[in-house]
């Protein structure tokens, strides 16, 4: 695979007016626009400067590269590996099934919003979201992306009981194999920048407990995400982080069996549509993935995996 092309050409910079190299162009110029070509023999004068270093004079064949390329040459890339991840069901099958959920599981815009079937239907379809910030939901996030305390503190600050809470983001990102970037933005979402009452505390049992992922939070049932806590033994901040991380780790990112190592497949399943999913909002994945990808974009040289979920397109409804 070709990688870069370096071609070798005249430069501008060694070559004055007067040389044979400009005869032609200029004079077809002066034919055309003799004004225009007066103008341009005093800029092409005004760049030659290699013939005049003493070191390199008359030496017409020294390489060098324009220093904007250069620039560009020397900046990090960030580089995609993508794969494509295949399912039996068809699109509007995925849709149906969704669509059957009920209840506190029935799919919603936001927490009370019912949505309609072309809502889920434009959500479920990764065809309309493998583009900027929105492709970000096919991340693997099953691995730490190794950022500095010192970035992420300064993401943090201002950011509620999170504010210097780096160090205990980072540390459960490595002990759970999980990305750091995705715990923080994940938390951000679920406790309104860390200022929620399940962040700042809330009393069960006589406990205070905190609860940062919205872990067993249903919108009918909030207590049963402090009981949660209670039982983990979330009564600080700097637990909950880690044992929510942990938990989401367990259930679904690193779990053997559902797989579920993107924000796509934690809230969509397309292995089994409607069952172990994260949430019932349709835009779950979208309120995280340019927090995410703000903090990648702090280390573009680094291999991001992406999986891209592929449904069945024969008999499709569509």
């Amino acid at each position: 695979q070709l990688n870069m092309l370096i071609v070798k050409h005249p430069s501008e910079w060694f070559y004055k007016s007067g040389s044979a190299i400009w005869n032609k162009p200029l004079k077809d110029m002066t034919d055309f626009d003799p004004q225009h070509a007066t103008l341009n023999k005093s800029l092409i004068d005004s760049l030659s400067w290699m013939a005049e270093v003493k070191s390199i004079k008359g030496n017409s064949g020294v390489w060098h590269m324009h220093p904007v390329v250069f620039l560009n040459a020397l900046m990090e890339k960030e580089k995609r590996v993508v794969e494509y991840a295949y399912y039996d069901l068809t699109l509007d099958q995925a849709v149906d099934k969704q669509m059957q959920l009920t209840g506190p599981s029935a799919p919603k815009i936001g927490n009370t919003i019912i949505a309609s079937r072309s809502d889920v239907r434009s959500y479920v379809d990764p065809e309309n979201h493998m583009n900027g910030d929105d492709f970000y939901q096919y991340l693997d996030l099953s691995a730490p992306l190794g950022i500095s305390e010192t970035e992420m503190n300064n993401f943090l600050s201002g950011k509620g009981v999170f504010d210097g809470k780096a160090s205990v983001f980072i540390e459960a990102g490595k002990k759970y194999n999980i990305s750091e970037a995705y715990l923080v933005a994940h938390a951000l979402l679920e406790t309104g920048n860390g200022t929620s009452r399940f962040a700042v505390g809330k009393t069960y049992e006589g406990k205070t407990v905190h609860n940062m992922y919205g872990i067993g939070v249903s919108d009918a049932r909030p207590q049963d995400g402090a009981k949660l806590a209670y039982a983990r033994k979330w009564f600080t901040v700097d637990a909950a982080i880690d044992g929510g991380a942990q938990w989401i780790s367990n259930q679904f990112i690193n779990n053997p069996t559902y797989k579920q190592n993107t924000l796509y497949k934690m809230r969509w399943n397309p292995q089994s549509p409607a069952s172990h999913q994260y949430a019932s909002d349709i835009t779950w994945t979208k309120q995280q993935v340019e927090k995410i990808k703000s903090r990648y974009d702090l280390f573009p040289n680094s291999t991001l995996y992406f999986e891209v979920p592929v449904y069945n397109k024969e008999n499709s409804n569509k």
